[in-house]
């Protein structure tokens, strides 16, 4: 067959990770067409490797465009090496499309003009700026509109640290909150108006510092290499972080990590996460200011 597709599924930082590989894949096949699925194909804008990509949602997606191609739905999650904690996301990607569990550094191609657009829109502000991603796509919600709940996942970076935070960078910085619209925020926090997170990747490079939980901010550091300052809770900075970003957190045990994140197996997640933030204190925001420095 003279065409591949690739139907990536999973969350935006999850789809970032997988993009190194595409670029390996067709230094392997150069003949052959790439073609991509996912739900979020505007990481794949500009990307030379591949052909098209479409939507998951795409109508008569299988029939026009996935039926009579070499048809390949990569999942890290459930290959021995990540299951035994030995192997990162990016090469569990690897492993799949390409029969081995290399390292594929993460791509994003972004245009003249993002890139210029950004700079402007940082260059205008009165202070440097600081992006800061406190949640996981599972953080950030409310029951009534007001109060934040604790991320169920324990991957969000608890809300009191938050603010503390928030309020501490403040001091020197415009600090600019990187959130989903159903995600709720503090009082006085700032944040952008709706655009697409490729925007905000364009801001990587002129901004004076990014802090993050784990999720889609830190993989687009790693794409960009970029330095991130990434705070941890319950999933492993070994298999999902990057060595460019400053990594901070416990060591996550066997008895508190499970790595594949299927429906029903986080039910006693309280009691297997309820220590990992315990690091969080005045130091930690005394290390996060000296590394921004």
């Amino acid at each position: 067959m003279d065409k591949i597709t690739i139907n990536i599924n999973g969350g935006f930082g999850r789809v970032v990770s997988a993009t190194g590989v595409i670029a390996e894949l067709k230094k392997k096949f150069p003949e052959k067409e790439i073609n991509i699925v996912t739900s979020y194909p505007e990481i794949f804008i500009n990307n030379p490797n591949i052909n098209k990509c479409y939507n998951i949602n795409h109508e008569y997606l299988f029939e026009d465009h996935i039926q009579g191609t070499e048809y390949k739905e990569p999942e890290p999650y459930k290959l021995q090496g990540y299951i035994d904690g030995t192997m990162h996301i990016a090469e569990g990607f690897a492993q799949d499309l390409l029969g081995e569990a290399k390292y594929c550094k993460p791509e994003l191609h972004l245009s003249e003009r993002e890139l210029a657009e950004a700079e402007n829109y940082v260059k205008s502000s009165k202070k440097p700026i600081i992006l800061f991603q406190p949640f996981g796509s599972m953080g950030g919600k409310t029951m009534d509109g007001k109060v934040i709940l604790e991320d169920p996942s324990y991957r969000s970076i608890p809300i009191a640290f938050c603010k503390k935070l928030h309020d501490k960078l403040s001091e020197d910085y415009q600090v600019v909150i990187i959130k989903d619209q159903n995600q709720a925020g503090l009082e006085g926090w700032v944040t952008f108006p709706p655009m697409p997170l490729r925007k905000i990747a364009a801001l990587i490079p002129y901004v004076k510092g990014i802090v993050c939980s784990d999720s889609s901010l830190q993989h687009l550091c790693g794409a960009m290499g970029r330095k991130a300052i990434v705070l941890w809770g319950s999933t492993n900075k070994k298999q999902l972080g990057y060595d460019t970003n400053v990594n901070l957190g416990v060591d996550i045990h066997k008895i508190q990590y499970n790595p594949v994140r299927m429906p029903g197996n986080d039910f006693d997640a309280e009691k297997r996460y309820a220590n990992v933030w315990n690091y969080l204190n005045d130091s930690t925001i005394n290390k996060i200011v000296e590394e921004l420095k």
